[in-house]
């Protein structure tokens, strides 16, 4: 069967390899969002040596050579890259019916997606950038490690973020707080939201850099990974863990799995699991309203 070519389409086009098209675009992805208010939000952007996943509150660019130059709907296309059986495929672009398009042409197979005419690729303050700051060795460890204290509840607004500072990642969300040490200080004060610190350590970040407005991280591939950034003030989560006088209590090793036990009697929008210390046991309590109650003690060592 003869290939189908679209108009002004070139005869010889460059080919990229499938699979690293698809990877290229999960790298993006965290950036590109469908429903977003932005034009940008459900598109996947190319610069012909660069692509783009910009949403107004993630922004994402992966170095991947395309030669072209434009903005696609990125669902379809993932879609169509996936069901392509072929190895290779070629980009070219061509001109139908007024409309600009992106050819994909794999075997015997030709499709067309239409590209978004005059979409820019933001400006998120990337190229003044002057000088990047080294990332401690641990960062996505304790950022993974403080997100589960950080809020999900927009109304709590700067609390839904991490507090990056010196030697340390804070998160609260008025019900628990979580502090993690760094290995070695950072020389940048960071607020980074929860919905982007989910997606850090899919890149493993080794530098920093910020502005007013975003952070910008940078891994080793020539990744860069940017967030906005919130501005307020950060409460003093770290009082609470200043402690004149403490004693060492050393909790059951099966205290994990009991707090787990625990959590099923627990609200969906609440879950609060009561731990009552006595002098040589602790009890694990909880109770849900609509469903029943679950308590279980457990011995500790308070020598």
């Amino acid at each position: 069967m003869a290939r189908r070519r679209t108009d002004n389409a070139p005869k010889d086009t460059p080919t990229i390899n499938r699979n690293e098209f698809i990877e290229a675009i999960n790298r993006v992805r965290p950036g590109i969002s469908s429903g977003a208010l932005v034009e940008q939000a459900d598109l996947l952007m190319m610069d012909g040596e660069r692509l783009y996943g910009f949403n107004d509150e993630i922004s994402v660019s992966y170095p991947f050579k395309t030669g072209q130059q434009c903005g696609v709907f990125v669902e379809e296309l993932f879609k169509l890259l996936q069901k392509i059986g072929e190895d290779e495929i070629e980009l070219s672009n061509a001109t139908k019916d007024k409309k600009n398009q992106l050819i994909i042409t794999a075997g015997n197979t030709t499709a067309g997606f239409y590209t978004v005419p005059d979409v820019p690729i933001p400006d998120i303050g990337l190229d003044e950038v002057i000088h990047w700051i080294e990332l401690p060795k641990d960062f996505c460890e304790a950022i993974e490690f403080c997100l589960p204290s950080a809020a999900t509840d927009p109304k709590k607004g700067i609390l839904n973020c991490l507090k990056v500072e010196k030697q340390a990642v804070i998160s609260c969300n008025n019900y628990q707080a979580t502090v993690r040490d760094l290995s070695t200080e950072i020389a940048i004060d960071l607020i980074v939201p929860r919905t982007a610190a989910k997606d850090l350590s899919e890149y493993n970040p080794v530098e920093v850099a910020a502005n007013d407005s975003w952070i910008h991280f940078k891994n080793d591939e020539g990744v860069t990974f940017s967030c906005r950034t919130m501005t307020g003030e950060w409460p003093n989560v770290m009082g609470l863990f200043e402690i004149d006088e403490y004693k060492k209590i050393i909790l059951p090793k099966n205290l994990k799995a009991v707090l787990k036990k625990a959590e099923i009697m627990t609200d969906k929008d609440n879950k609060t699991v009561v731990l009552e210390f006595g002098k040589d046991h602790l009890v694990c309590k909880a109770e849900t309203e609509k469903v029943g109650w679950i308590e279980e003690r457990l011995d500790i060592d308070n020598s």
